[in-house]
């Protein structure tokens, strides 16, 4: 993988079974679960997209509400926006956070070492 430099990419849910095949510590596959014109998403979308182009090896895509089918359910979602980053093909290892601010976010994705101490969305 090389550094990310375009946007997140825009998946179904089941898609999402593909990619995480791959994910691993080293590339790990960041989903944003989110629900299509919500006022969150107006903040939470663009800072997403920030995150995509930082995060050097990761693989980051999206799926909106409508799209999601029965991924939301498989894994554990209970609310949107959600973010869960993958580290290992295995669900239910994945760490979920519910976020609804850019710092947030941020905050969360350097706790994860997705993002270098300091960094900023």
């Amino acid at each position: 993988n090389t550094k990310n430099i375009m946007a997140a990419k825009r998946v179904k849910g089941t898609d999402l079974y593909d990619l995480l095949s791959e994910a691993s510590a080293l590339h790990p596959l960041i989903v944003y679960y989110y629900e299509d014109g919500s006022p969150v998403h107006v903040t939470m979308g663009p800072a997403f997209e920030q995150l995509a182009r930082k995060a050097a090896l990761a693989v980051c895509c999206t799926v909106a509400d409508t799209d999601t089918g029965a991924t939301i359910e498989a894994f554990g979602i209970t609310a949107v926006p959600c973010v869960i980053v993958f580290k290992d093909p295995v669900p239910a290892h994945a760490h979920k956070r519910y976020v609804s601010t850019k710092e947030h976010l941020a905050k969360d994705m350097i706790d994860l070492s997705i993002l270098k101490s300091g960094d900023t969305l």
